[in-house]
């Protein structure tokens, strides 16, 4: 999300991955997945200078945004009176952790489930922004150039999400029109020979079975 407003638009997707996955489980402490999510990436706002260009600050390139995120919210924190102690350590931990792997820069790695949470909501809508950069990238081709961050060339072609007909020879084909036509021309005859039937004069149920 490496454009003006990508921060804001990519912290909102991550809250609503994590609110969307604290209804379904009910063992997720929301409120503190929901703070997490919010303040996950808060240092970048220092990590970053937005002009013309967006480039790195001087603190960006040395200290990164998630030491940066964490001094914040500790400072903020401080300045609560009684703010509970295991609330702090929880919430921190998320921050330190929400790259998911010390080589990606985390300090520490999840182990919470709401650090699991922001950490998987954080990298998917990341994956998925940058998905769709190739898309627009490459418009009329089938695959992206390699992409250093997912280490692979991906698969861009739009693939049909209209369902499987029946008669149709494979999935996402026409479907088989001389097929439908010998079907709607059996059940026309059928139709034909239950009204001869009916005007019969024996009241024996009507014949449809056909040579």
């Amino acid at each position: 999300h490496s454009y003006s407003g990508g921060l804001l638009e990519h912290t909102l997707s991550v809250c609503e991955t994590c609110d969307h996955m604290a209804a379904k489980y009910s063992n997720v402490n929301r409120d503190l997945a929901l703070a997490g999510a919010i303040l996950h990436d808060i240092g970048k706002v220092h990590e970053y200078k937005v002009g013309v260009v967006i480039e790195m600050t001087d603190e960006g390139k040395l200290l990164g945004h998630i030491a940066m995120g964490h001094q914040m919210v500790a400072e903020k924190i401080n300045e609560i009176e009684f703010f509970p102690a295991d609330l702090r350590t929880h919430l921190l931990h998320i921050l330190l952790s929400h790259h998911g792997q010390k080589e990606w820069g985390s300090p520490r790695c999840p182990q919470t489930l709401e650090a699991f949470l922001v950490y998987h909501a954080d990298t998917l809508d990341a994956d998925i922004g940058s998905f769709n950069l190739l898309m627009d990238e490459s418009p009329n081709s089938d695959w992206s150039r390699y992409a250093r961050n997912f280490e692979r060339r991906v698969y861009l072609k739009f693939v049909s999400d209209q369902p499987y007909k029946e008669g149709d020879t494979e999935v996402g084909s026409e479907p088989d029109v001389e097929s439908h036509r010998v079907n709607d021309h059996w059940s026309e005859e059928k139709d034909r020979l239950f009204v001869l039937d009916n005007n019969s004069s024996d009241n024996s149920p009507p014949n449809t079975d056909l040579p």
